[in-house]
This record gives structure tokens, C-alpha cells and sequence, in this order.
């Protein structure tokens, strides 16, 4: 067998190293709906009565959409610790005229949407319990 010279083992060595960090890396990498970088899946929530009700399916980029006659925007859906009944926290839509991501709070028709990039949005996404009080949050996957 051929001998390896100490400049070649120094390449292959570090060609190894490169290729295990960037293989442990991807397979780290959290998930998103669509399968990318971010969270798990292709199911998202989406709600078509202002939160009252939700129901999962194949996540998409454009909300607001139709369905049997009405708008269907995306939805958080958390639950108070393990136990707890899962309930929306926030709704988020995509404006027709910007393409700016927008939330706001489920059953609350006359509340205006906010944009992402605004400072009420952060509040307004903060999961909380719907009667106010602290709460163990987890967010609840649609994938599960």
C-alpha cells in the first residue's frame, strides 16, 4: 500500500473533520412545515372563525385563502402545560397589499391586524392563557 505523506494526512484529516461538522449540523438542524430549516413537517394550523375553532393542514405561504366561502388564516395553537386544553393564541396573515406578516389576537374581530415589525406584535404573540393568568406554555404541533 501506497504511503500517505504528512501533507496529504493533513488534508484528509481536515476534509474529514469539515464533512462530519457539516453532516452533524444538517442533521440537527431543526425542521420547518415545508421539510427546511425551522420545525417539523408539512401541517400547520389554521382557523376560519376568527380562532374560535382550528383545524390542521398542509402549510402554506399564502393566508388569508378561501375555504367553503370563508377567509382561513394561520394560527398559534398552544396548550398550559402538558395536560392542559390547546386553545389559539394569535392569528397571522399575510396583507394582500404589502405582503407584511400580520397578527392578532383570536376573537377579537373589531382588533385591527399588526404587523410583525411593530411593537404591539410581540404582546400580541406572547402566549397566554385565555382568561390572563400565568401559564406553562407549549406549543402544540400540528405534526403530532
Amino acid at each position: 500500500m501506497a504511503e500517505i505523506n504528512s501533507n496529504s494526512r493533513r488534508w484528509l484529516v481536515t476534509l474529514l473533520v469539515v464533512a462530519g461538522v457539516v453532516v452533524a449540523g444538517y442533521l440537527l438542524m431543526p425542521r420547518d412545515k415545508l421539510g427546511g430549516p425551522g420545525g417539523g413537517g408539512n401541517l400547520t394550523w389554521f382557523t376560519d372563525d376568527d380562532g374560535k375553532t382550528f383545524f390542521a393542514d398542509v402549510a402554506r405561504k399564502d393566508v388569508p385563502f378561501q375555504r367553503n366561502g370563508k377567509e382561513v388564516v394561520e394560527c398559534a395553537v398552544y396548550k398550559n402545560g402538558e395536560k392542559g386544553p390547546p386553545f389559539v393564541n394569535h392569528l397571522i396573515r399575510y396583507d394582500a397589499k404589502t405582503g407584511v406578516r400580520q397578527v392578532k389576537k383570536p376573537l377579537a374581530p373589531s382588533q385591527t391586524w399588526v404587523s410583525f415589525s411593530d411593537r404591539g406584535a410581540m404582546a400580541l404573540s406572547r402566549p397566554k392563557n385565555p382568561d390572563g393568568s400565568p401559564m406553562d406554555a407549549i406549543l402544540v404541533d400540528p405534526n403530532q
